[in-house]
């Protein structure tokens, strides 16, 4: 995890991050870093693919497909929001789970900075990535629905947290934002890998 506190450190560790993300095999864990993907053996139920859309209020029309999870306050003011579906699910699944992997410490496709960083993760209405007409934007953000948990990052203790137990449908989506009221700046972000870090659901 990198901790960094000036706006022009954050711009260049994203950068690094971003390059380092489309050079690295999304496959594996990094060398030297000794992460074992948390999944489950073949046969077993397997965590469902999670499909990230970034909603940024610089680009209030324009959504973000992509693998990570950002979230950013400027001023007392939130500023990014993580939008994040998850399709494909069958139909005779009854339990539906959401958790985080909590990274390596020393983990670089993990970013911290500022202070007061409790997100809070909502359950919304569905989007689908088949249907770019669905997917949210900051002037149109998912619909909330339920509060599953708030995250205080980084995380402590268990590797695994449990998010929320939710109804299984074919897509689930949530949302990701910090915690409103909370004053100052704060920058949260990963490459999410199912298994190494983030965030996965479990249909079973």
């Amino acid at each position: 995890m990198f901790v960094v506190t000036s706006p022009l450190a954050i711009c260049v560790a994203l950068l690094f991050l971003l390059r380092a993300a489309i050079a690295a095999p999304s496959n594996n864990a990094e060398p030297g870093l000794k992460a074992t993907p948390d999944l489950p053996p073949p046969g077993a139920n397997r965590p469902n693919l999670v499909t990230f859309d970034v909603l940024s209020q610089s680009f209030p029309d324009q959504p973000f497909l992509t693998n990570t999870f950002h979230v950013e306050r400027s001023g007392g003011k939130n500023t990014v929001m993580s939008a994040f579906t998850v399709g494909g699910i069958a139909p005779n699944t009854t339990n539906c789970t959401l958790w985080w992997r909590k990274p390596s410490s020393r983990d670089p496709f993990y970013l911290v900075s500022g202070q007061n960083r409790s997100v809070d993760i909502w359950t919304t209405k569905p989007w689908f990535t088949e249907k770019p007409r669905t997917y949210p934007t900051w002037h149109n953000p998912p619909k909330k629905r339920q509060l599953l948990k708030q995250l205080e990052f980084p995380t402590r203790g268990k590797n695994k947290i449990l998010i929320g137990s939710v109804p299984c449908h074919h897509t689930l989506s949530f949302l990701g934002a910090l915690t409103l009221g909370q004053p100052g700046d704060a920058l949260t972000w990963w490459l999410n890998e199912q298994g190494i870090r983030g965030f996965y659901l479990v249909a079973k």
